[in-house]
């Protein structure tokens, strides 16, 4: 891994991404491209349910002085995420736009090897999920410094998808090979063993030197979040297929939706 694209919400940004950046930057040891992200000021006369009763105190509520606020707020941010990378001697550019629009950030995506952005943040004008279901590249949404993960659960489906959001996993972070995998599969019907198991298990356990599976029969998707919550580690879960078909984008927003709203686990994200 060469490059991580990081998006951040410019006026709110948790001392966990930073360190997420910080961390996965010093690991790979690679490029960081941050983005601040600002929303365009409106004027609070135009949000306010009594706008002629600014004129009787001294409103000084503007547009232009929100404005400035954001300013200095993202400057001080801007700030702490260059202490915090040169304390961990990263090599980083800070883009001096904050207006993206998505269909720029998607661009970006293209000449990036992971999106790194916060499972908690939406962005005003677009949401996490609209990076999600058309990202060029692996999506990391994290709420966690990501310093030393104590697990990895691969949410495996049978699928060809599923496989290859390991493989690129498994690619960008081969630090990560001693940390202990556990492959979850959740079927509708009773069977004791994965799809494509000799296939499977072998290869993975040329990638980590702990793998265990887990087959179990329910929802998948309040099965997946029951294990994510089985203990307090922190965990990294890796899904893939999250859009293209509409089916596929609806039952994987709502697989790792329950992850994101449910645990504090990290989610790797792709689809091929």
């Amino acid at each position: 891994m060469n490059k991580v694209l990081l998006i951040l919400d410019g006026l709110q940004v948790p001392g966990y991404l930073m360190d997420a950046a910080a961390n996965i930057g010093k690991m790979a040891n690679c490029h960081i491209h941050a983005i601040f992200l600002n929303k365009a000021p409106i004027d609070p006369e135009y949000n306010y349910f009594f706008p002629n009763d600014l004129i009787l105190v001294d409103n000084p509520l503007r547009g232009e002085n929100i404005a400035a606020e954001n300013s200095e707020i993202i400057s001080a941010t801007i700030q702490t995420f260059k202490d915090v990378s040169d304390l961990a001697g990263l090599s980083y550019t800070i883009d001096e736009r904050n207006d993206y629009s998505l269909d720029e950030l998607l661009e970006l995506t293209a000449f990036s090897d992971l999106l790194l952005a916060d499972a908690k943040s939406n962005f005003y004008e677009y949401l996490l999920s609209d990076l999600l279901t058309d990202s060029h590249c692996p999506v990391l949404l994290t709420k966690q410094t990501l310093e030393a993960p104590g697990k990895l659960v691969l949410a495996y489906d049978g699928s060809v998808s599923s496989i290859y959001a390991m493989r690129m996993f498994t690619y960008l972070f081969p630090q990560w090979k001693d940390v202990p995998l556990q492959v979850v599969y959740v079927s509708d019907h009773d069977i004791t063993t994965l799809p494509e198991e000799k296939q499977v298990l072998p290869w993975l356990s040329l990638h980590y030197s702990t793998v265990e599976t887990k087959v179990i029969t329910g929802n998948r998707v309040q099965e997946l979040a029951n294990i994510v919550n089985a203990d307090t580690s922190p965990k990294v879960v890796i899904m893939g297929a999250y859009g293209r078909k509409a089916l596929s984008r609806l039952f994987h927003k709502s697989l790792s939706k329950a992850v994101i709203d449910t645990s504090n686990a990290a989610a790797f994200i792709t689809h091929v």
